[in-house]
């Protein structure tokens, strides 16, 4: 029983070693929110993840009390309390979740061999002209539920209707057929562009 105990006891530098691998991990995923490399395919699952992302102050406060010096857990709770009560005052306002999430949801999905295109359109309800707009992403599903993402094409200014046809040229080339949806004179226009592409996204 003394032997179990001491396997499960945490070792001196426990709490330092927590503190890295999770300062570590946070930054990681700061980095990914902002640059948006890797996503679920799940849209929600997006959003469990930044709601975890602002528990991290609170777990390395509850991590500093692990620390056997008195002077190291007033340290350590005094770094990560503002830390904290900005994640509270984040998760409270859903305007900045909303913006950490994504403000563009994803609408076609045009399905290759190696990867696919997805047009992301603000949502119906954002009906003002400085609102509207789309982006185009190369994808690929890296692994079940995950996937790698790399911006193409972002147009702020244009209402998209859908993407229509599709003509892939090679292996980097692929040509989109866009129709857009003029609102003030209440009609279609389309437009072909031209879009590098590659298998692997990035290389």
């Amino acid at each position: 029983m003394k032997r179990l105990f001491r396997f499960f006891k945490p070792s001196k530098n426990q709490p330092l070693l927590n503190l890295v691998i999770i300062g570590f991990l946070s930054v990681l995923f700061l980095a990914n929110l902002i640059f948006k490399i890797f996503s679920f395919v799940f849209p929600s699952f997006n959003a469990i993840a930044v709601a975890l992302f602002l528990l991290i102050p609170f777990l390395l406060i509850v991590n500093g009390f692990f620390f056997r010096r008195w002077w190291l857990k007033l340290i350590n709770f005094w770094i990560f309390l503002l830390p904290s009560l900005l994640s509270v005052w984040i998760f409270n306002n859903a305007t900045i979740i909303f913006l950490l999430i994504g403000i563009y949801q994803p609408e076609q999905e045009i399905k290759f061999k190696s990867y696919n295109i997805v047009v992301y359109k603000s949502p119906v309800w954002l009906d003002t002209d400085a609102e509207r707009g789309f982006v185009l992403k190369q994808e690929k599903i890296i692994f079940p539920g995950i996937k790698l993402a790399k911006p193409i094409y972002e147009n702020k200014n244009h209402y998209l209707d859908k993407i229509e046809n599709y003509q892939l040229i090679g292996r980097d080339k692929v040509i989109l057929d866009f129709v857009y949806y003029d609102v003030g004179k209440k009609r279609k226009r389309k437009e072909s562009k031209e879009f590098q592409v590659k298998d692997f996204l990035y290389f």
